[in-house]
């Protein structure tokens, strides 16, 4: 769809620039809502208890980021990188070479990710520090009980 717009193959087929470009505008909006649930549904199951809304927050705020202006941004640093204008579009392939690459290696960075395993490890350790804190809580509030009951005695 993008080589189709970059290319404006639409002309070809009798349709205006604006109904090509509000066409991929609502396909777009539609991809990438419909790509963007099933990753948050996992990310809500997989993240520790008692930070989900914090997690999801910040899962928001960073696809708002990219989807809204970070994107337009960094694709326009590209373009003005390898030379791509709308008059010559001569260095196109090495841009979606590079866009390739750089998907490449997040993947490779995604192995720093923690395992389902891990995750589920770390909230049972947060759990059992959460209930040990409460001991403690428990084992100072009976001590300012018998402090304060020593303090009546004298």
């Amino acid at each position: 769809m993008i080589l189709a717009a970059f290319y404006k193959y639409n002309l070809v087929f009798g349709i205006s620039n604006l109904k090509w470009q509000i066409c991929i505008f609502a396909l777009g909006k539609l991809q990438i809502s419909l790509s963007i649930l099933p990753m948050t549904s996992i990310i809500m199951q997989v993240i520790p208890e008692n930070i989900e809304a914090s997690m999801f927050a910040v899962v928001s705020a960073a696809l708002s980021i990219s989807i809204e202006w970070g994107g337009d941004i960094v694709g326009a640093l590209v373009c003005r990188y390898f030379d791509i204008t709308s008059e010559d579009k001569s260095n196109f392939q090495f841009a979606l070479m590079y866009k390739v690459f750089v998907l490449v290696l997040i993947l490779c960075f995604s192995k720093i990710l923690p395992t389902n395993q891990e995750i589920h490890d770390l909230a049972a350790q947060m759990r059992n520090s959460e209930d040990t804190q409460d001991d403690h809580k428990q084992e100072f509030k009976e001590y300012l009980k018998e402090k304060s009951e020593f303090e009546k005695m004298i």
